[in-house]
């Protein structure tokens, strides 16, 4: 009510200073910022509250613009709420960097790998000292151009910018080989520190080694730790302790070999486990599980009660025979489950794939696949759809054998993990990728399209024309 509230005072406010004012804003000289002449603007007069709510509102690019010209800005930019800093936001790269994508273009392509990094440190360390470290909400650190960053810097930062309050916690190191790995500090998420209302923590490439009960597990419901360096017994240390916890995801993190929860997870809704080489068993009680990602077959596996989980991602990361464990395997483990996702690379291994396209018009006589009627089957996703002919069969035998489906999707993009991608990214193709869509959207026109019922939504996603010009 009190957020409302001040939203309606500020355009109420910012609407009559529209009307009334009639001052003329001059360009402003760069010396005059410098020496800290900084006349006062209309907005300067409005109340404390309203102008910290605008300021809140902006970009931080814009919101560092709009503190040179403004006094209130400028008081407003101490205690910025939203501090996401990596090479976009601090003008080292033309996007923003994500975990799949340290390679995008420079603004100045003439800086070294070290000037980038010794600029990027530089640039993150005055934002941060210029900023009170009071009222932050959320504080992402993606650091995928230092790779040897000082632990004494993150450390400092850290110190200043964690207070009580905080709700969101990120820090994502870089994947490049470091002269030494970073050590999460786990005292700054102590009450103490300040750390203790942190509600989402993700840490990627790192080390992270709670021993103690730490002021953050009361307030925790996101936790998400990618290529962490933890033991089996820290994190179930750490999760016992963590009863607000609704949403876990752990990738990457070689150095578990059983995750075992000793405690009852009363309200864990998501739990994904994906590519731990090592992990050989998974125990963890959580009554209200509806959503399980995990990405090996072989694990042994104990959810408690597993009839609330619902939704089922299977992974199969270089493991053959994924499909067929979904279909003997999984329906006595989970027997509840109402979507399935099977995503296998290595499901069947050939010397040399052919992948002759049934437009070459020698396989126009479609085989029929014996099997039983899909009663239930009611959402199809196919991705990597393409022109092969064993790829049509299988599309046709499934909108002939499934009487309650609602939605069939076909995917040209040969991707067995968006969820991976940061979002807007488009998927990269190759040129014959983009030739293969090609004959994949006409063969679906051919044999397809024709079969589908008109109770059913068909969906057809070719290849980004935006970003790839030669489709």
């Amino acid at each position: 009510m009190e957020t409302r509230a001040t939203e309606c005072r500020t355009m109420q406010l910012l609407h009559k200073l529209d009307t009334s004012s009639k001052i003329i804003y001059a360009p402003r000289q760069q010396d005059d910022i410098y020496a800290g002449i900084m006349p006062e603007l209309p907005l300067d007069k409005l109340p404390e509250d309203i102008l910290h709510h605008v300021y809140s509102l902006m970009p931080l690019k814009d919101a560092a613009r709009a503190a040179c010209v403004s006094h209130g800005f400028l008081r407003c930019w101490r205690r910025y709420p939203i501090l996401v800093l990596n090479s976009k936001t601090i003008g080292l790269a033309k996007r923003k960097l994500s975990l799949y994508a340290e390679d995008v273009p420079l603004y100045e392509p003439a800086l070294k790998v070290d000037d980038m990094e010794s600029y990027a440190i530089s640039k993150i360390d005055h934002i941060i000292n210029n900023h009170s470290g009071i009222g932050v909400k959320v504080f992402k650190l993606q650091l995928f151009a230092c790779p040897n960053i000082d632990a004494a810097v993150l450390d400092k930062w850290f110190v200043h910018v964690i207070k009580a309050g905080i709700k969101e916690l990120s820090l994502e190191m870089s994947l490049c080989k470091k002269r030494t790995e970073y050590n999460f500090p786990c005292s700054i998420l102590s009450s103490k520190a300040g750390g203790g209302t942190i509600q989402s923590l993700f840490l990627s490439s790192c080390s992270f080694h709670p021993t103690v009960a730490l002021g953050c597990n009361i307030s925790l419901t996101s936790l998400h730790l990618y290529e962490v360096h933890i033991s089996g017994e820290e994190i179930g240390q750490f999760l016992s302790n963590s009863f607000a916890l609704e949403r876990l995801v752990i990738s990457d993190c070689n150095d578990i070999i059983q995750f075992k929860v000793p405690c009852l997870m009363q309200q864990l809704k998501y739990l994904q486990v994906t590519k731990c080489e090592m992990l050989e068993v998974i125990s963890i009680d959580a009554p209200k599980l509806s959503s399980f990602i995990y990405g090996d077959v072989g694990i042994q596996i104990s959810l408690g009660d597993p009839l609330q989980v619902k939704d089922i991602r299977l992974m199969g990361y270089n493991q053959p025979n994924t499909v067929c464990f979904a279909r003997t395997e999984l329906p006595s483990i989970m027997p509840n489950v109402e979507s399935l996702i099977v995503s296998s690379t290595d499901e069947v291994k050939q010397r040399c794939e052919r992948r002759d396209s049934i437009l070459d018009g020698e396989h126009t006589n479609l085989r029929q696949i014996l099997h039983p009627r899909h009663a239930n089957l009611q959402n199809v996703t196919i991705t990597g759809f393409n022109s092969t002919k064993s790829m049509i069969e299988l599309t046709s035998h499934i909108l002939e054998n499934a009487p309650s489906l609602k939605c069939i999707t076909l995917d040209t993009a040969n991707f067995y993990d968006k969820n991976l991608l940061t979002m807007g990214e488009c998927l990269p193709m190759r040129k014959g990728g983009i030739l293969e869509a090609r004959k994949a959207f006409d063969a679906a026109k051919r044999y397809i399209a024709g079969k589908v019922p008109a109770h059913v939504e068909y969906k057809f996603l070719e290849p980004c024309r935006k970003c790839h010009i030669g489709y």
